[in-house]
């Protein structure tokens, strides 16, 4: 199963709605708690029963479930795509700089 990155109050929740807590957490607004139940429900992790003063209710999806067992610490996934492209910009960088210092060396042996 491909790792989705959740944030830090998504990751709270989403520990919380597993234990079928649908509380707001200490230190965490409303609005916060609101959003970040909302991402989990569009994320396809979490079902929400949403009332016009917030959520009522929250507890996991199938899906949610399953990632949870493949992901017990929901860590998020490394960017090695980034990692990737820093190394191939520093190695084109070097092996240009490797040719031009070569080429001013053959220039002043002539």
């Amino acid at each position: 199963m491909e790792r989705i990155k959740l944030t830090k109050e998504e990751r709270l929740l989403y520990f919380r709605f597993a234990k079928r807590n649908a509380k707001i957490p200490d230190g965490m607004s409303e609005e916060k708690f609101n959003y970040a139940a909302m991402s989990l429900h569009e994320k396809g992790l979490a079902f929400i029963d949403m009332q016009l003063n917030g959520v009522k209710s929250a507890c996991l999806t199938m899906k949610g479930k399953a990632y949870l067992a493949v992901n017990p610490k929901l860590r998020n996934p490394f960017p090695w795509d980034t990692i990737m492209k820093a190394a191939t910009l520093i190695a084109a960088v070097a092996a240009t700089a490797a040719l031009f210092i070569s080429s001013c060396r053959l220039l002043m042996m002539r």
